[in-house]
């Protein structure tokens, strides 16, 4: 190849080569200032969901608690003891009668999804299921 052609083809690869090097810097530098930003917004955002987390807590610990205070209630409510202990009921009518009872009781009670009652042998009495979920599913 002659001397002209040596310097026609140099020329080529550095009109090539140059973008390709501009290229490789400036990515450098927006990888730079993407990760700059990240850590930034990282910074920003960490201390609210650090108390958006703690918020949560609070909200399920608060909720845990009024479900076991509504527990006693329904477990302390003297008409459906009186019908669990009362000896003279069929247990057809014991059934009728713990079934209006839980009725009642569940419409003072909105965030109970299931009454049950039970006997001293764990047997169910009655039971009353609002909601879509099984009684494994919130235990």
């Amino acid at each position: 190849m002659s001397r002209f052609g040596l310097k026609i083809v140099a020329a080529m690869l550095l009109l090539a080569v140059i973008p390709l090097v501009t290229s490789i810097y400036l990515v450098g530098q927006v990888i730079r200032a993407s990760d700059s930003i990240a850590e930034g917004q990282l910074r920003r955002l960490s201390e609210p969901l650090s108390q958006s987390a703690d918020a949560y807590r609070q909200l399920f610990s608060a909720t845990k608690q009024v479900f076991k205070l509504q527990a006693r209630l329904i477990a302390a409510d003297r008409k459906l003891t009186a019908a669990v202990v009362d000896k003279r009921m069929s247990s057809n009518e014991r059934r009728a009668h713990l079934d209006k009872r839980l009725a009642e009781l569940a419409k003072t009670h909105h965030g109970v999804g299931m009454l049950e009652v039970l006997d001293g042998k764990g047997q169910e009495l009655a039971v009353l299921r609002r909601g879509g979920f099984s009684k494994t599913e919130y235990r």
